[in-house]
């Protein structure tokens, strides 16, 4: 009998010891969240400047990711990688980034709400069962809300050009205006002077000074224009055939 109980107490003391284990691992994993990344690119970890954009968060950002619950199986795996790079944004934005996921299924309300944010519904291909090809409607998108201004995402394209995507905006929202960047667009040669076919740096253009780029471009014409513009952060020199004293003193 007292055998019997001795192992019962044994039984019970050894519960309670695995009891106040796990308490404690649940509670060290609460304090210091920690994941390993061990995928071969480290397509979950964030780089240390966008870590430093995060720091550096005064207000709170929401996202919202507007995502389908039913997506095709090319889309599936994405989803799971965009959930584990938004985590990582979470973990490092201190409590300033807080994500939230919205299905909208067949509410038309929500779908006008995510359109007025710029997410749109897509339409993909996806094969079904009997190779039969047809076209699927999703939600996969986010819009980035700060303070008074927001960000969308229409389409996440990959997980491995999100970081930019997202951090981009996030540097966007702490900007109280965009730098300016001076840019002298001419010919490359000079023998392409005056004669029309002087190239046109859209893709460049675009780059830094489209409507979500980070900068401010103010073209400035070599032959001209006598001094530089105020408030230039940088300039860009791709043609600037026939510069005068005057720009060349500014310039200096």
């Amino acid at each position: 009998m007292n055998n019997k109980l001795s192992r019962q107490g044994g039984n019970i003391t050894e519960m309670l010891i695995v009891i106040l284990i796990i308490g404690v691992i649940s509670f060290l994993g609460y304090k210091f969240f920690l994941r390993f990344d061990l995928t071969a690119k480290k397509q979950y970890t964030i780089s240390k400047a966008t870590k430093d954009v995060l720091q550096s968060l005064d207000d709170p950002v929401d996202v919202e990711v507007f995502m389908s619950k039913d997506l095709p199986p090319q889309v599936v795996t994405m989803a799971a990688e965009v959930r584990n790079k938004l985590d990582e944004y979470v973990r490092y934005g201190n409590g300033k980034i807080k994500v939230h996921y919205t299905d909208p299924g067949d509410d038309e309300k929500v779908k006008e709400r995510a359109a007025s944010l710029g997410v749109q519904e897509l339409q993909l291909q996806v094969i079904e069962k009997g190779s039969q090809l047809t076209v699927k409607k999703i939600f996969f998108g986010l819009s980035m809300n700060f303070v008074d201004k927001s960000e969308p995402i229409p389409q996440i394209v990959a997980p491995t050009t999100m970081e930019y995507d997202l951090t981009s905006r996030l540097v966007k929202f702490s900007m109280g205006e965009k730098p300016k960047i001076g840019f002298f667009k001419g010919p490359l040669v000079i023998g392409q002077q005056g004669q029309g076919n002087e190239p046109q740096y859209n893709g460049l253009t675009q780059l830094l000074g489209g409507a979500d780029a980070l900068y401010e471009l103010v073209n400035i014409d070599a032959q001209t224009d006598k001094k530089l513009p105020d408030g230039l952060k940088a300039v860009i020199i791709a043609g600037a055939f026939g510069m005068s004293d005057t720009m060349k003193y500014s310039l200096d």
